[in-house]
């Protein structure tokens, strides 16, 4: 069982975390839900393995690790003083489809 959180949660507290961020279908919104796996170190391999495709089957997305939404927040927060929710939103998704930081724009 796994405990569901909505994004807003997880961005307004990601060091409360550890894993990898699971999400529900996209697109993705504040009050999205989703929760954090972590590596079952007792299963072999092939069991992690399946227990991840598992999740996928059930229509779970993997998105980032915690590591990964907290450098997102982190470099949105160096262009943006005090970004808001709809804005790490923003920058999640695009590090999520692009592998990239969203960069703001100058202006």
């Amino acid at each position: 069982m796994h405990i569901l959180l909505e994004l807003n949660e997880v961005f307004a507290n990601p060091h409360m975390h550890s894993g990898w961020l699971f999400l529900g279908s996209k697109p993705w919104t504040l009050i999205s839900k989703g929760f954090f796996y972590k590596v079952n170190m007792d299963l072999s391999m092939e069991e992690e393995k399946k227990e991840r495709e598992k999740l996928v089957s059930e229509g779970w997305i993997s998105t980032l690790s915690i590591e990964d939404i907290e450098d997102v927040i982190d470099n949105l927060s160096q262009q943006i003083e005090a970004p808001t929710q709809e804005q790490i939103l923003a920058a999640f998704t695009f590090y999520y489809e692009n592998d990239a930081f969203f960069e703001c724009d100058e202006e």
